[in-house]
């Protein structure tokens, strides 16, 4: 009601007329599910914006030993150098533990109550032996995603190297289900990275290399050896403390160990050929001085170096799929397909993937798709696929249509709250409508929908005897349709040549 006017004067008022906007939500914001160096108490949530804040809360990653297969580390540092900004991390576990279905089921529920959260993904699933445990993981990401609305998973071909490129994908095909599909994609095969090793594990090639000089007393040796290195001996001290520390007596005693096999080498030379005592040297070079030095020293060792860093490089490609879900929305936006995009800090793929084997990954009588990873000649390693698992569905086949969708949805029902419990008149029904009418036009301006003009581009509808009648006014419904031509990606570019005949 108006004001009440009874004393003489001047009022001022301010008539709004303009319609209230549609803010824009987040549209790749990713919550990993895995296990951890360290963490907090409990099954928490906590927001990243960088590979730092990750390392200052969960530590890194399990380094070099081959029965760990944790992957939350790497796949984090794949999110962000693929352009991944902010996300959420949760952390079911330490490396003590054996991985779980119920431990990542867990972490997902604890993620069920973040609205921030668009993107479900966890890569440490792909290190469950039990294929059923993987898929009841995946299966309840891809029901989450159904519940909410508001988020889509992305999901990993679990790759078994006993196993055909086809023998894994049905395995999945064979265990996902059939609820929920239009909300998540799967992509094959793993990829190497090109990361280094983090806290790198020296004791198994020390003990190995050790076990093949007899030393007596070895025991004796180790707890002794601080006191008897030369007190000099700065140079190795002072590279040891940097990836080696924790393995520092395994190394002195094994130097030892070495002269008294050759006793023309004593540690002060060593040393020397690994740092020059007269300069002052970082903890990277002196780490890497060392490394070349042993390597030298050492039978076998390079070899075992490259055979353990070809394994613990192996990582599923989710992590990175998601940062790159995040450069696409930042750069062009969520309705350009996140394909033919190039992977950063990869060096490669666990299998070679043609278009005779892609055939039946991407098309196929289910309708579950599983996007391609490929390596071409001159353009590196690219993702080669856009579709979601339904296949099969017209409306729901590719990524950018799904997550266009979502944005929308969620964006547009965010911000008309404000009308719950107005008025149902035509006075509400045409400020609704204008707001949502807006925000889909500046979408198509932006390229986000198909149409030569807005009208092609969308529609929306309410009001009295067009989208409600008398009976759902009295109920108190208001009832908006919005309708969008979503853009879709040209997956198949046919070029068709024919000869012309000469005119002249």
């Amino acid at each position: 009601m108006a004001t009440s006017y009874k004393t003489p004067g001047v009022y001022v008022e301010e008539i709004p007329k303009l319609p209230q906007s549609v803010a824009d939500v987040p549209t790749a914001i990713p919550g990993f599910v895995g296990y951890t160096e360290s963490g907090s108490e409990g099954i928490v949530p906590v927001k990243i914006t960088s590979i730092i804040e990750y390392e200052n809360n969960f530590g890194k990653g399990p380094g070099a030993n081959k029965s760990k297969k944790f992957v939350t580390y790497d796949s984090l540092r794949l999110f962000f150098d693929n352009g991944g900004g902010t996300c959420y991390v949760v952390s079911v576990g330490g490396y003590d533990k054996t991985p779980s279905a119920d431990d990542l089921k867990s972490g997902f529920t604890a993620l069920k109550d973040i609205d921030e959260v668009t993107l479900l993904v966890t890569p440490d699933a792909a290190s469950l032996l039990d294929a059923e445990q993987l898929a009841s993981v995946q299966q309840a990401m891809l029901l989450q995603c159904k519940e909410l609305g508001d988020r889509f998973a992305i999901l990993d071909v679990k790759d078994v190297n006993t196993k055909s490129i086809d023998e894994c994908v049905d395995d999945f095909r064979s265990k996902i289900g059939t609820v929920g599909l239009n909300y998540g994609a799967t992509y094959y095969p793993f990829i190497y990275t090109s990361y280094n090793y983090s806290g790198f594990d020296f004791s198994t090639i020390v003990g190995e290399v050790m076990s093949k000089y007899p030393i007596a007393d070895k025991k004796t040796k180790t707890n002794n050896v601080e006191t008897d290195a030369p007190s000099n001996n700065n140079g190795l001290k002072e590279a040891i403390k940097g990836w080696f520390k924790d393995d520092r007596q395994s190394i002195l005693c094994f130097l030892r160990a070495w002269q008294s096999q050759n006793k023309n080498v004593k540690i002060e030379e060593y040393c020397d050929n690994v740092v020059d005592k007269e300069k002052k040297v970082d903890d990277e070079s002196a780490e890497k001085a060392l490394q070349n030095a042993i390597k030298s020293f050492i039978p076998g060792y390079a070899e075992k170096e490259e055979a353990m860093a070809v394994q613990k490089s192996i990582v599923p490609p989710s992590g990175a799929i998601a940062g790159i879900y995040a450069q696409t929305d930042n750069y062009t936006g969520l309705w350009k397909a996140p394909a033919n995009v190039s992977i950063a800090s990869v060096k490669g793929l666990s299998r070679n993937i043609n278009n005779n084997t892609q055939d039946n990954m991407n098309v196929h009588p289910t309708g579950k798709s599983v996007n391609a990873i490929r390596a071409f000649s001159g353009k590196g390693v690219l993702v080669w696929g856009a579709r979601t698992l339904a296949g099969n569905d017209n409306e729901w086949r590719y990524i950018p249509v799904r997550r266009l969708f979502n944005y929308v949805e969620e964006s547009v029902q965010k911000s008309t709250d404000w009308a719950i419990f107005a008025p149902n008149n035509q006075n509400t029904w045409t400020k609704v409508k204008s707001q949502i009418e807006n925000f889909l036009t500046n979408l198509w301006r932006a390229g986000g929908l198909a149409g030569a003009t807005p009208n092609q581009a969308f529609y929306v509808n309410v009001g009295l005897n067009s989208t409600m009648d008398v009976n759902d006014v009295n109920e108190g419904r208001m009832i908006v349709e919005i309708g969008m031509a979503a853009v879709r990606p040209a997956e198949f570019i046919i070029l068709r040549f024919s000869h012309k005949l000469q005119e002249s």
